[in-house]
């Protein structure tokens, strides 16, 4: 039966999670610093020192904060910026 007013994806988590990885929802804080690779959230690159780092959000700000031996650090990045993402990964 249809409610008027309700949501769609109200009630059902399946919903609200897919909607979480939609390439539009750029929410995090780390997409104030870099940008997606030709629409593919799986590869950022850098607006500081315009790496691409694959791997989502979370390994780019790892990258930002310089705390992953995996891959370099980024070398352009304001000690304020890697503050600030240090803070939020940790």
């Amino acid at each position: 039966m249809f409610r008027s007013g309700s949501n769609s994806s109200e009630g059902n988590p399946h919903l609200l999670k897919k909607k979480k990885k939609t390439p539009g929802n750029r929410l995090d804080i780390g997409w104030k610093v870099g940008i997606d690779f030709n629409g593919n959230a799986r590869k950022v690159k850098s607006n500081y020192c315009s790496k691409m780092v694959s791997g989502r959000i979370l390994r780019f700000k790892h990258h930002i904060a310089k705390i992953r031996e995996d891959f370099m650090p980024c070398a352009s990045v304001s000690e304020k910026i890697k503050k600030l993402m240090l803070k939020i990964v940790a």
